[in-house]
């Protein structure tokens, strides 16, 4: 049994996408090299497909700005504290005013987070991220085209990649 077939049925690939993002990134790359032995095309597509802090921390900050009301405050002082100084700006720009200055008293009070505790926020964060898109809040096809899937066309892709592992 292989480990890509549960995925290939509808609604599959955004499952595996889920399963990608929500994966530590130690062994995210071992998941996508296992991928990538069974079928190379669904490897390369969840790496152009799947979100992550630093595609997202490239957003312009009117689509970053959509994103925090969703978000627990600590969490965003916790991707504040773990990004580089760019990253540190571009959030803090994208914050409206009044948040601001909540933002600023907490990131003051609030100690370093561990390595462990940024990592789960992360994941946590892509994790609401790509919920919000999923129930429509956040239209990722105006915000990063190349996120845009139409998921019927990777159901087609799907069934192309199984016939060819087939006749492989």
């Amino acid at each position: 049994m292989t480990m890509l077939r549960e995925y290939r049925k509808a609604g599959g690939f955004l499952q595996l996408i889920q399963l990608v993002e929500t994966t530590e990134p130690r062994k995210r790359m071992g998941l996508f090299d296992l991928i990538a032995k069974e079928d190379p095309g669904w490897a390369n597509l969840l790496r152009l497909k799947i979100l992550t802090l630093d595609r997202i921390l490239n957003w312009n900050s009117d689509s970053l700005a959509q994103l925090w009301p969703e978000v627990p405050l600590p969490m965003i002082v916790a991707l504040w504290q773990k990004s580089p100084i760019n990253k540190r700006s571009k959030i803090e720009g994208s914050l409206n005013k009044d948040f601001y200055v909540e933002f600023r008293r907490a990131a003051d009070t609030i100690e370093e987070i561990s390595e462990a505790e940024s990592t789960a926020s992360v994941i946590r964060f892509v994790t609401i991220v790509r919920d919000m898109a999923i129930q429509g809040k956040l239209r990722l096809a105006e915000i990063d085209p190349a996120l845009s899937m139409d998921f019927s066309l990777a159901e087609k892709f799907e069934a192309f990649s199984a016939h060819n592992q087939k006749v492989a």
